[in-house]
C-alpha cells in the first residue's frame, strides 16, 4: 500500500505526464495545420504519398503576388482567382506575407504574397520506363 504522500506524488507525476502529452498533441496539430492547406489531405500536401498504378500523387506549389486597391483579403483572392484561370485542381493556399504600397501616408495598393497548392493531373503523366 502506498502512503498518502506517495499517492500524491504518483498523482502529480501522472497529471504532469498527461499535461505534456496534451501539449505534444496540440503542438503536432498546430504544426500540421500550418503546413497543410485547408481542405487538403496529407497526400495532397505532400507529407505522404499514395501509389496508383506505380505512380505517386504529386502536389505542386506556386508562389504568387496578388494586388488590390481595396484590401489584403481581396489581393489574396485575386491571386487565387488568377491562378485558377490556368491551373486546375487547386486545393489550398497559404498567405506568406502582406505588404502595401504607400503614398502620402495612404495605402494605395495592397499586396498579398501567397502559395497556391494544386494536385498534378496524373492522367497526363507518362510512366517512367523501368530499368
Amino acid at each position: 500500500m502506498l502512503r498518502t504522500g506517495s499517492r500524491r506524488l504518483v498523482l502529480v507525476v501522472f497529471l504532469l505526464v498527461l499535461a505534456v502529452a496534451g501539449w505534444w498533441i496540440l503542438s503536432a496539430r498546430r504544426f500540421m495545420e500550418e503546413r497543410v492547406p485547408p481542405g487538403a489531405t496529407l497526400v495532397e500536401a505532400g507529407f505522404i504519398t499514395r501509389r496508383e498504378d506505380a505512380r505517386m500523387s504529386v502536389v505542386k506549389v506556386l508562389e504568387l503576388v496578388g494586388e488590390s486597391p481595396a484590401s489584403w483579403q481581396e489581393a489574396a483572392r485575386n491571386a487565387v482567382q488568377e491562378a485558377a484561370r490556368t491551373v486546375d485542381h487547386i486545393t489550398g493556399m497559404e498567405v506568406v506575407n502582406w505588404t502595401a504600397e504607400v503614398s502620402n501616408g495612404d495605402i494605395r495598393q495592397y499586396r498579398a504574397n501567397v502559395k497556391v497548392a494544386f494536385v498534378v493531373d496524373n492522367s497526363r503523366r507518362q510512366a517512367r520506363p523501368t530499368a
